[in-house]
């Protein structure tokens, strides 16, 4: 190969090596009272296995935090499948959201929705 074939793939190989020190963007703080945090990371997972939340007059607040290089997103689910409330979208690293949700004590599920993020589902205990 000569030097001219060689330039577009050293372009290419630079360009992949310095997205790799690319600094990442945490989604910030919890506010005050959230009554649980989730954050997506690098891996296309949660932060937790599990989630545990105590209701407040039937209501959680669950912060959500996007601290990966993907884009994600978070839906409560109940035992039945059924969306608890919207869907909160963690388009990009350093997003981040909250949620009030009206909830009854059981087991519920944090998934990501988006194609190939079957592994972000965690069980959600409320209390």
């Amino acid at each position: 190969m000569n030097a001219r074939s060689w330039t577009p793939l050293a372009a290419l190989v630079l360009l992949v090596l310095s997205a790799c020190g690319a600094e990442r963007v945490s989604g910030g703080t919890a506010p005050a009272g959230v009554s649980v945090e989730v954050r997506a990371v690098d891996g296309i997972s949660w932060n937790e296995r599990e989630y545990r939340a105590t209701a407040t007059d039937g209501t959680i607040t669950v912060f959500a935090a996007n601290d990966s290089s993907l884009p994600h997103n978070l839906q409560v689910r109940d035992a039945d499948g059924n969306d608890v409330g919207p869907l909160l979208d963690l388009a990009g690293s350093g997003s981040s959201g909250t949620l009030q949700l009206d909830v009854t004590p059981g087991t519920y599920r944090v998934v990501c929705l988006i194609p190939g993020h079957t592994n972000m589902d965690a069980p959600l205990t409320v209390s």
